[in-house]
C-alpha cells in the first residue's frame, strides 16, 4: 500500500485506538506487548507476525506528535529480570485523530 502524504495507515489508527482503550481506566500509559494484545486478542503465547511492524508504527506516530514514549525507570523494575518497558502515551493530537476517525 502506498501511503498518501500525511495520511495514517490503518495499523496506525488501530494502534492509537488500542492505546486509548488500554488507558481509559485511569492509567495513561501502555507498553508494546499490551498494545499488541489489544490489537490481536487471540494473541496468547504466539507472537505477532512481526512486532517490528508495530514498533515502527509507534515510532511514526511519535514522529507525528500523536504519541509520546517514556522508558520505565530502573528503580521501578521488579526483580523478575525482565527488560525495561517503553510506555506510550496519547497526546492531545493523538486523541483528536481518534475522535475524527470514529
Amino acid at each position: 500500500m502506498r501511503r498518501k502524504q500525511n495520511a495514517l495507515v490503518p495499523l496506525e489508527i488501530r494502534t492509537l485506538k488500542a492505546i486509548a482503550e488500554l488507558t481509559k481506566n485511569g492509567d495513561n500509559q501502555a507498553y508494546g506487548f499490551q498494545i499488541a494484545k489489544q490489537l490481536d486478542p487471540k494473541l496468547k503465547a504466539n507472537p505477532l507476525t512481526s512486532f517490528g511492524t508495530l514498533y515502527r508504527a509507534l515510532e511514526r506516530l511519535g514522529e507525528r506528535g500523536l504519541v509520546v514514549s517514556t522508558w520505565e525507570s530502573i528503580e521501578d523494575l521488579p526483580d523478575s529480570g525482565r527488560p525495561r518497558r517503553r510506555y506510550y502515551h496519547l497526546t492531545d493530537a493523538g486523541k483528536e485523530v481518534i475522535r475524527c476517525s470514529s
